[in-house]
């Protein structure tokens, strides 16, 4: 046997004409939310608020608890810039320590300069081994210090889409 139970929703459809974006954003009086746009299709369903509408629940919301329910199940990205500050550190601490000769230390610090335009996993792990940086961690990939991201797309459409919807539940609510 099948249940079926009906709510509400509002659509709301959004267009910037000067960043050229769009976005269709499904809210429903039960708590769903999908969103499909140019920065990715996104969905969640809040089951327990409380008494507040879901319109007053998102405008209440930190982005970043938003970004981790719409982007679960998305890959992380790496987050070049800080891994190569990781990997700088590891080897600025090894030379201190004298586990590495300054001439070694200069040559890993100099490799890290490339890591800053890798954009993917597999460059990354394929410029590991390339370069020989593996060598530093003794050809023990998971000790590199990989720092991780939030996908571009999403924090994207969180900078540039987001703020214009909550700006048109604001207005909404204070209808």
């Amino acid at each position: 046997m099948v249940t079926i139970e009906k709510s509400k929703c509002d659509k709301y459809v959004l267009r910037s004409k000067d960043q050229h974006w769009w976005a269709v954003f499904m809210v429903s009086e039960d708590g769903f939310v999908s969103i499909q746009s140019d920065y990715g299709d996104y969905n969640y369903c809040w089951s327990s608020i409380g008494e507040q509408t879901i319109q007053e629940f998102l405008i209440d919301c930190n982005n970043d608890y938003l970004m981790g329910k719409f982007g679960m199940g998305l890959p992380e990205e790496i987050n070049a810039e800080k891994t190569a500050k990781n990997i700088k550190h590891d080897i600025i601490e090894s030379r201190r320590m004298g586990d590495i000769s300054e001439d070694l230390a200069r040559h890993y610090f100099d490799l890290c300069e490339n890591i800053y335009s890798i954009n993917s996993f597999k460059e990354f792990e394929d410029y590991m081994f390339d370069s020989f940086i593996i060598d530093f961690y003794n050809d023990d990939y998971s000790s590199i210090p990989v720092a991780y991201d939030k996908p571009c797309q999403l924090k994207s459409f969180f900078e540039l889409v987001w703020p214009e919807f909550i700006e048109i539940l604001k207005e909404e609510i204070k209808k």
